[in-house]
């Protein structure tokens, strides 16, 4: 499948489509949801939260 073994970060809704339903398909499509809010209202801060885990990860890719 084609989200087998990936770890899936779901950051509010998306065209208005409800992020409990990506969540679903996440889980049928082989994918673990590590992370999933939907109180996230526009694009611009869903933005900024990838921003944050991106540059989280990047550290703790340096820390290891």
């Amino acid at each position: 499948s084609i989200l087998k073994d990936k770890k899936i970060i779901i950051i509010g809704d998306r065209d208005g489509i409800p992020g409990q339903a990506i969540e679903e398909c996440v889980k049928t499509a082989g994918g673990e949801v590590v992370f999933s809010s939907t109180d996230v209202l526009s694009e611009l801060a869903q933005v900024q939260w990838i921003w944050k885990i991106k540059k989280g990860l990047k550290n703790l890719q340096k820390s290891m």
